[in-house]
């Protein structure tokens, strides 16, 4: 493929923002200086994989900052689709983001169920008993971590073998 044939991955449909110009995206093309590469854990990310991408307008490489999906700054909760979704499109009607709660120890919560990859929270749900969604419909949505799954996450499961937000999240949001 030419470079004039490669799309502009500014323009590459995105499911989230942090800041302006940052997204969630499966890239089909790779740059032409060669592959992506997460800045977390500097493995190179496949054509396929998740991604979060953050352009900056005045960087050396512009759209070159980059997280694997399950590197650290993204992570995955599993929430009730009635109150996940009208909180989502009511704060978004606001120009606000819902966020996941971290711990607060006042009032004695250790923070909100998280888990590293969206399989894992995905397994939960088909792991609980039918009892607890009883005429409820629970999904799994993705989470932007503040800092990284080892600042903000707490660093062993719970008894009930979940790992738990410690730090309020950026943002909770659908995943495509």
């Amino acid at each position: 493929m030419s470079t004039a044939e490669r799309p502009d991955l500014r323009n590459v449909d995105f499911t989230i923002q942090e800041e302006p110009g940052a997204f969630i995206t499966r890239p089909s093309v790779y740059p032409k200086d060669g592959v992506f590469t997460c800045e977390v854990c500097k493995k190179p990310i496949g054509e396929r994989e998740l991604m979060f991408m953050l352009m900056k307008e005045n960087a050396p490489k512009g759209w070159r900052h980059v997280y694997l999906d399950d590197c650290g700054k993204i992570a995955y909760t599993v929430g009730l689709v009635s109150s996940y979704e009208a909180a989502i499109d009511e704060l978004a009607a606001k120009g606000e983001k819902v966020k996941k709660t971290g711990r607060m120890p006042e009032d004695n919560y250790e923070g909100g169920w998280i888990w590293r990859t969206r399989e894992e929270a995905q397994a939960f749900l088909g792991s609980e008993p039918a009892m607890w969604k009883v005429d409820r419909e629970f999904k799994v949505y993705g989470v932007l971590l503040t800092g990284t799954w080892e600042t903000d996450v707490s660093p062993e499961v719970y008894e009930d073998g979940v790992h738990r937000l410690w730090v309020t999240s950026k943002e909770v949001f659908r995943l495509s």
